[in-house]
């Protein structure tokens, strides 16, 4: 089903069954791994849309998106958090790090998405320095775009 489906879509983010198993501990429940997928794939979808529909501080634009995401294939996602000191290089680290995106490396991406969010104290170098670390990651033929939101919940 999925070769068929490739044929009809631009990018297909898939999460394969085996991850959940790796990033599941080993009392949870098989509907609450699948839920964490779910969570995974919402948040992907969220910060996207967040950064074309302009509810981000530094936003993108539909051609942006599509520069990056058309004819580009299969789609991983990363996601990573910190808190503290550095808090968003260590972020950025976590979300290539990330255990579903399976052996693949940044370096091996021709297109990222790059979505921050930061408290209200986030510093301007760090975003910066996160979204560098990731395009030196993932090389100069690399479309790397980002955009920033600040998040009043979230606490340094």
């Amino acid at each position: 089903g999925i070769e068929e489906l490739k044929k009809h879509i631009d990018t297909l983010m898939i999460i394969p069954n085996e991850k959940l198993l790796e990033i599941a501990t080993p009392n949870m429940g098989m509907k609450q791994a699948f839920a964490m997928a779910d969570d995974v794939l919402r948040d992907a979808i969220r910060g996207v849309s967040n950064l074309i529909n302009g509810e981000a501080d530094i936003n993108l634009d539909f051609m942006d998106v599509q520069t990056v995401m058309k004819d580009k294939g299969r789609a991983f996602i990363g996601i990573g958090i910190a808190k503290g000191r550095n808090r968003g290089e260590e972020a950025a680290i976590r979300a290539m790090e990330s255990p579903v995106l399976n052996s693949y490396s940044v370096k091996n991406a021709s297109g990222i998405i790059v979505y921050i969010e930061g408290d209200p104290e986030f510093p301007v170098a760090e975003v910066r320095k996160s979204a560098e670390l990731i395009q030196q990651k993932a090389g100069e033929n690399a479309d790397v775009i980002f955009g920033y939101k600040e998040n009043q919940k979230i606490q340094s």
